[in-house]
């Protein structure tokens, strides 16, 4: 399943709501029916009914809205939120083909309901949308022409639309919580506004499959940031504190993983020795016009050779294994460039600033016009988190 939210709205929120929202069921969206394309023959059914979950979604529907009410959301902020998770469903559902009277330049196609859908619920105007999503705005001299996108790169820039939408939805909610706990004059609150929290670990896993990615890639370099994590507060510290109250204990040994982790995001310093991490020279590599997996791939290995956490893919010239905290992991490198680039478009951000819906339009203020619209995930990790 993709995320909860929009099962819970398309089988748990009611008649009324479904209908505001346009919404019919899962299946009926490009975001989410594509779960359905793991299976195959006998597993179908199962598949089906791990994905639709009417009863579960149903409760777990009303347990959202009354953690939301319970973070100070009100009813008229949950529509608005939902309207915008709603939108971002019909959003994907809209597609293109190559025009009439040009092969290379998108138009929608199949989409016009979808378009007119996510236009409404997100409030931004329709033609200026479709037009954003089919056309980027060049550049000439003092003057600027607009150059039309391929139906391919017209749905990568559908796509990095929605994520971008769903990420600072994302963001809204946490900060909202820690907004409510800060806020809340609790018996622990201070003058000085400093405030108890609680740490939260989740409960992570490293990814390895058959074919490892990009989205495993940032998964598990995710992982090995809470596992030092893990290790740091319940090994270290601990240990640490148990010595300086002269408890006598059996000393644990743990892996320190902090090798793993200097490989993946070092970052080129004056006062820094050592190769920039494998983040940074992925960087480098989107900004050169031949950037390619191999060349990144070959720059990892090379630029590492004497780091004992990777090593060059035995089958892959565009791959390389990392021997991360809960073992080695084959990755290849074909499609890195291509997700870490950001493809959300400068023409794509004025059409939602300029939303009729508060909402959506607080989403994407206009400081942020020519921020990158996806954060590196360190910088996520960081904003993203509860308090």
């Amino acid at each position: 399943r993709s995320f909860h939210v929009f099962y819970q709205l398309c089988h748990g929120a009611d008649d009324e709501l479904r209908t505001a929202l346009q919404l019919g069921d899962h299946d009926e969206y490009h975001f989410l029916a594509d779960g359905d394309a793991t299976a195959d023959g006998d597993e179908d059914a199962a598949v089906e009914a791990a994905l639709a979950r009417p009863m579960e979604d149903s409760l777990d529907f009303a347990a959202t809205c009354a953690a939301l009410n319970g973070i100070g959301v009100d009813r008229t902020e949950r529509l608005d939120l939902f309207r915008a998770c709603a939108g971002l469903l019909h959003l994907g559902n809209i597609q293109f083909a190559a025009a009439a009277d040009a092969a290379d330049a998108a138009t929608v196609d199949n989409g016009a309901a979808a378009l007119a859908a996510a236009a409404h619920l997100l409030g931004v105007d329709k033609e200026r949308l479709a037009t954003a999503l089919t056309s980027r705005t060049m550049h000439v001299g003092e003057g600027t022409i607009a150059r039309p996108l391929s139906p391919d790169a017209a749905a990568d820039a559908r796509d990095a639309l929605a994520k971008a939408l769903y990420a600072r939805i994302f963001d809204w909610t946490v900060d909202r919580i820690n907004r409510t706990l800060t806020n809340s004059g609790g018996a622990h609150s201070t003058a000085k506004g400093d405030h108890a929290s609680i740490g939260l670990l989740d409960i992570f896993g490293f990814e390895k499959f058959a074919h490892n990615g990009f989205e495993q890639f940032c998964i598990n370099y995710a992982n090995e940031k809470l596992q030092f994590l893990f290790n740091s507060h319940v090994f270290s510290q601990e240990q640490k504190e148990y010595e300086r109250e002269g408890i006598q204990w059996e000393f644990i040994d743990f892996r320190d993983n902090r090798g793993v982790i200097t490989l993946v995001d070092a970052v080129p310093a004056p006062d820094r020795t050592g190769p920039p991490g494998l983040i940074a020279l992925l960087d480098e590599e989107c900004n050169m016009p031949s950037g390619s997996a191999k060349s990144f791939a070959t720059r990892a290995i090379d630029l590492h050779a004497a780091h004992k956490h990777i090593e060059r893919h035995r089958f892959a010239e565009d791959g390389f294994v990392i021997h991360h905290y809960a073992g080695e992991v084959a990755y290849d490198a074909s499609g890195f460039l291509d997700r870490n680039r950001d493809p959300l478009h400068a023409d794509l951000v004025p059409v939602v600033q300029a939303s009729t819906a508060p909402f959506v339009a607080s989403l994407f203020p206009r400081s942020m016009l020519h921020r990158k619209a996806g954060a590196r995930r360190g910088q996520a990790l960081h904003s993203a988190s509860v308090a």
